[in-house]
């Protein structure tokens, strides 16, 4: 049941791992693409930031 277990854990989590890896190399060779994603988060946390500070107290 452990070797199940573990193979199991190995086919879910492997890709888990490569992705990340595949990402950071392809945003590598593309910083483009990372200052647009810099861009779009910072946008995202302005938001976040405007939508609470406007938000009243019950």
């Amino acid at each position: 049941m452990g070797l199940t277990f573990a193979a199991l854990t190995f086919l879910v989590k492997g890709p888990v791992a490569v992705g990340p890896g595949l990402l950071s190399a392809w945003l590598r060779a593309r910083p483009q693409a990372l200052r647009w994603i810099y861009r779009i988060s910072g946008a995202v946390l302005l938001g976040l930031g405007l939508k609470l500070a406007l938000e009243r107290l019950p």
